[in-house]
């Protein structure tokens, strides 16, 4: 199967955006792509989400917010790839390792091409299998948390490692506007934070179910920045204001300082409530800079990566949920959060 081409805009403003169920034809033709993917090649995936591996569970409420626990065995067995091991976020990349110019181009559901000029997206069937071609991928997840599970991987014959910039940023963000799926999300996760392969990537995934990071109660910082006021995970919220790009540059402020500091981080691309203008949904960009996976006493059945952090957790034995209790939760989350006095300190040398 030849991957098909997509051009997309490059900017998309607030006034185009819109949230509906049915899906919008990026999202649709990401959909059937993906598909007929499991259709001709369902060898590319390691297991298939119908098996008996994956178990929707139940919710649980934690300090007020309710959390989803999925069972997945599967994908912590069979998964490509464990966390990555590196004493910083920075870590060079390594062409022998696994990256995505590995993978075969079954894998690969389209390309991406991003184009001022135009406000619509578009569809080329003329794809080259040239895998060294200067364009954005969307390839599957070969391990899928959830539905149509892909990774975004901008321009991966650049073998850049995973240290996130404003592109991928805004890659992400237009993903989830063009799509207009309010169950989808796009993540993050950096060296030291969970990261799995150190080649840039997004993961974007489908999740039936209302995260407690899209309606959790925000203070204003400045501009489109805010901040959790009663969420376990302390971090920032960015919301969308005017237009894609202007989102990205501001997310990306703090993402560069974030790197600097050589300090790991997560984020989640979402719907959610917008804090000045109640039950309109708009985008929220959240942020979360944690403690270094290495320095955690982790827990044995909760692993606080992006999903975790933001409302779902996953776990590799059905048996765990009868030990899942809400206060062992919030102490896998208070260790990956920084404490107030460390998130202050931030806020003072950030300038808010």
């Amino acid at each position: 199967m030849n991957p098909v081409t997509i051009t997309i805009p490059k900017n998309i403003s607030r006034d185009q955006l819109e949230v509906v169920e049915e899906g919008t034809f990026l999202s649709s033709l990401v959909s059937l792509q993906y598909q007929n993917i499991q259709q001709q090649y369902p060898d590319s995936f390691k297991y298939h989400l119908d098996d008996s591996n994956f178990h929707p569970l139940t919710s649980i409420d934690v300090s007020g917010h309710t959390y989803w626990v999925d069972y997945n065995q599967s994908r912590f067995k069979r998964k490509r790839c464990k966390h990555i091991s590196s004493p910083t976020t920075q870590m060079p990349f390594q062409a022998e390792q696994f990256n995505f110019n590995k993978i075969p181009q079954s894998e690969v559901v389209c390309r991406l091409v991003r184009n001022d000029t135009v406000s619509i997206c578009s569809v080329s069937c003329e794809a080259s299998d040239d895998v060294t071609s200067d364009v954005h991928q969307i390839i599957i997840n070969n391990c899928p948390l959830s539905k149509e599970h892909v990774l975004l991987v901008p321009r991966p014959s650049k073998c850049f490692n995973q240290v996130l910039t404003q592109e991928a940023l805004e890659i992400g963000v237009s993903y989830l506007s063009l799509c207009s799926n309010p169950n989808l999300r796009v993540v993050f996760n950096s060296v030291k934070a969970f990261a799995s392969v150190n080649h840039l990537h997004l993961q974007a995934y489908i999740a039936d179910h209302e995260l407690p990071v899209e309606r959790a109660a925000l203070a204003h910082l400045k501009g489109s920045c805010y901040t959790f006021t009663d969420y376990p995970v302390l971090g920032f919220v960015f919301i969308l204001r005017s237009d894609v790009l202007s989102l990205a540059q501001e997310v990306f402020g703090v993402i560069k300082k974030l790197q600097e500091r050589d300090m790991p981080h997560n984020l989640m691309i979402t719907y959610g409530d917008d804090p000045t203008v109640p039950l309109t949904p708009t985008i929220r960009v959240c942020v979360w800079p944690v403690n270094p996976l290495d320095e955690m006493d982790l827990d044995a059945i909760v692993r606080p990566a992006v999903c975790e952090i933001s409302g779902h957790i996953f776990l590799d034995d059905v048996e765990s949920i009868k030990d899942l209790t809400p206060s062992r939760v919030l102490s896998v989350l208070s260790t990956v959060s920084l404490n107030k006095e460390q998130f202050q300190q931030l806020l003072q040398d950030f300038s808010f």
